[in-house]
């Protein structure tokens, strides 16, 4: 064999070897990309997982649900961050998604909770002025009691504040009514509440300044603009249930029961709230066809920096100590209407989750 022939059988193994070292990078940082709406919440815990994650991994923003959810059922994202509810109303093909279902969408896991806060000014349910209100049906006292109709503020709208208001104002009975729309010379029903749409800092402040009776918003764990408002006045938290309404049924699917506690910064006793209310998880979703193992990984990031993600994400100081705001298996929970991705499944297995094929 001459000398060229040597070179020429070199040089094709260097080039094979280069060739094969450009083709595995280029596998292996495959982007991926991730859908979400304009949520404060969700866009923050989307980016605490970008700054821990192993694999490439690029945000888009949707205006509505529908359209991100389209999308990831059409796989042109190969992930999505969104309220539980909007999930299974896709799925099973209800309200806004009536027009059509999405066959296609699996879970991942839940990432955490968001919770209903109904607060008010001291209030009462008896002409008397002996008993508090206590819940969101009590409001049908407010009338008969103070000659006037309750002033409820909320985020703006296109927010879950804004849509869970409503939702829960209808599911009582009451007729919402824009204050900005309201006329003069209307005879308003005595179960009519005005509500006013505010950005959150302004919404605030005029409710510590009495220019409202009461807030609703829909927030994470101990919010801390929460916590903020109650440092400057003294309140009633009304508790949520979805008693007495037709509604309880039905929006058992969608809102899970709890009763935390809230302080205030100082955390003085007499500034400690407990009450029930109804919360919705946020889930990571993916398309049925995505891959197992990129999955998998997603789903061991979570758990394993679980406490770093959740106690920066409520802004408390030590993001290494036990949040304790829910278990692993809250948020392995899924709803028997959504299918478990293969990927997520196999790692629910490993962690003792999944005893046996049939609860598959």
């Amino acid at each position: 064999m001459n000398l060229s022939i040597i070179v020429f059988i070199f040089i094709l193994a260097i080039l094979y070897n280069i060739q094969g070292n450009i083709f595995k990078k280029i596998t292996y940082v495959n982007e991926y990309i991730v859908g979400i709406t304009d949520n404060n919440n969700i866009k923050k815990i989307t980016e605490l997982f970008l700054n821990i994650l192993d694999l490439k991994l690029k945000v888009k923003i949707y205006d509505t649900n529908k359209e991100m959810l389209i999308d990831l059922n059409n796989h042109k994202i190969n992930f999505a961050i969104t309220n539980e509810n909007n999930v299974l109303e896709s799925i099973l093909g209800i309200n806004s998604y009536s027009d059509l279902k999405l066959q296609n969408i699996n879970f991942i896991t839940g990432l955490f909770y968001n919770y209903q806060y109904f607060l008010t000014d001291i209030f009462y349910k008896d002409t008397t002025k002996t008993i508090e209100i206590q819940n969101v049906h009590d409001l049908k006292y407010f009338y008969k009691v103070y000659n006037r109709h309750f002033v409820i503020g909320t985020e703006q709208q296109n927010t879950d504040s804004f849509t869970g208001l409503l939702v829960l104002l209808y599911m009582y009975g009451f007729n919402p009514v824009d204050i900005n729309k309201k006329n003069k010379n209307e005879n308003y029903s005595e179960n009519t509440i005005f509500y006013s749409t505010l950005p959150i800092d302004k919404l605030l402040l005029n409710f510590s300044k009495n220019l409202l009776d009461g807030i609703f918003l829909i927030n994470i764990h101990n919010y801390n603009k929460i916590r903020e408002t109650i440092d400057l006045k003294d309140v009633l938290f009304l508790n949520i249930t979805f008693k007495k309404t037709i509604f309880n049924d039905i929006y058992s699917n969608f809102y899970y029961n709890k009763t935390i506690t809230i302080s205030n910064y100082n955390e003085d006793l007499d500034s400690s709230y407990t009450f029930k209310t109804k919360t919705n998880r946020i889930v990571m979703i993916t398309h049925k066809n995505e891959d197992e193992k990129v999955v998998e990984n997603l789903m061991k990031t979570y758990y394993i920096k679980n406490n770093y993600l959740m106690n920066t994400l409520y802004g408390n100081k030590n993001i290494s100590k036990d949040h304790n705001t829910f278990e692993p298996l809250d948020m392995i929970y899924v709803n028997k209407y959504i299918n478990i991705h293969k990927g997520s499944y196999n790692y629910m297995t490993e962690l003792g989750f999944i005893l046996n094929e049939k609860t598959r």
